[in-house]
């Protein structure tokens, strides 16, 4: 894949026009949410087990704070999961074909 995957933050483009590769989200399904929320939870967890204890902030503050570091991990961690998945099934697939 050499064109440009994303139309938008997580969003596909339909096509690439440089390697011709059609890009179905289908092919992909719930798969980079499942495995996007496996890893945030792995991450959120401890990081907020963290500034609870030893920044010792208010709950609110931690709640604020939470919401903005899980809304950005979100964003990456679902396009990074669903750009190594549709790479490793576009893979699979061209081995098929040989």
């Amino acid at each position: 894949m050499r064109g440009k995957v994303f139309k938008g933050i997580i969003s596909f483009n339909h096509y690439c026009k440089e390697c011709h590769i059609n890009f179905e989200e289908d092919k992909i399904g719930d798969g980079a949410t499942w495995i996007s929320t496996f890893l945030l939870c792995l991450l959120s967890i401890p990081l907020a087990l963290f500034i609870n204890f030893y920044l010792n902030v208010s709950l609110l503050t931690l709640f604020l704070l939470m919401t903005v570091v899980i809304l950005i991990l979100t964003t990456i961690l679902l396009r990074l999961t669903r750009y190594l998945l549709l790479k490793k099934i576009i893979k699979l697939e061209n081995e098929k074909k040989k």
